[in-house]
Parts: C-alpha cells; sequence; structure tokens
C-alpha cells in the first residue's frame, strides 16, 4: 500500500479532485435515475390508463427500493470492495432501466422499478465509506 492511501489523498491533490468528481457525477447519476419519470407522470398516467397518483408510484417504488438496498449493499461492499459494488450497484440499475421499457404493463412496471431502486441503494451505501478510505482523515468530513 502506497503512503498516499494510507494517509489518503489530501485536499487540493489531483486524485482527491478526481475523486470527489467522480462520487459527484455517480451521485447526480443516481438521482437522475432515480428521478427520471418525474416529468413524464402525465404522459405515463395517459399512456397507461392508471391515475396520477399511481403514475408517482413509478418514483416512490424505485425509492423504496433504494432505501431498503443500502443496508444489504454495505454488506456487498464490506464483502467485495467498495469500488467495485458501486460499479456492480450502477451498472445493474442501468440494467433495470433498460427492462423497465421493455416489460408490458404499469404494474410489472413498478416491480422493476423497485428492483433498480434496490440496485441504485448501492451508490448512497457506498459512496461515504468509500470517501473514508480513500481521503486524509482531517478532510473527510469537509469531503463528504
Amino acid at each position: 500500500m502506497t503512503d498516499a492511501v494510507s494517509r489518503g489523498h489530501a485536499p487540493g491533490s489531483p486524485a482527491y479532485r478526481r475523486l470527489l468528481a467522480a462520487l459527484f457525477f455517480i451521485g447526480v447519476a443516481t438521482f437522475a435515475q432515480l428521478y427520471s419519470p418525474q416529468g413524464l407522470l402525465p404522459l405515463i398516467a395517459a399512456e397507461q390508463g392508471v391515475t396520477a397518483d399511481q403514475a408517482a408510484l413509478m418514483v416512490s417504488a424505485a425509492t423504496l427500493g433504494l432505501a431498503l438496498g443500502v443496508i444489504p449493499w454495505s454488506y456487498v461492499g464490506d464483502r467485495v470492495g467498495r469500488r467495485p459494488a458501486m460499479g456492480w450497484a450502477i451498472s445493474l440499475a442501468c440494467i433495470f432501466a433498460v427492462v423497465v421499457v421493455l416489460v408490458p404493463g404499469f404494474w410489472p412496471v413498478l416491480i422493476v422499478r423497485f428492483f433498480e431502486g434496490l440496485m441504485l441503494g448501492g451508490v448512497p451505501a457506498l459512496a461515504i465509506a468509500y470517501l473514508n478510505e480513500e481521503v486524509s482523515r482531517t478532510a473527510a468530513a469537509a469531503a463528504a
């Protein structure tokens, strides 16, 4: 293990900036994917023949999945490493996002959105722990 990794990346270093940028973008991607149906809810309701509050379940199902996925993903991160687990989490969430548009019927889509959220739960579960491992202890709180 190198000194930079054992002590953590110092604020202002190129590795520190790259890490913060990567975590910022994966966070944006996570919440963009989570709330992506929000602007389309009126169209979803009309297309699927459901009420507006039922269409809103598209976001709620994924949010519930995310909330329930945080703890299991933290165990996965402990087992296989936080960085690979985050990669798996976001990759699987993207696969479920593609499956959502292929599934016929509104209620099956909600189930797929739940599983998409479950996969998205890996990002917030692992990002802060990964950040604390990679940056210097004095900079961890500010970086988070």
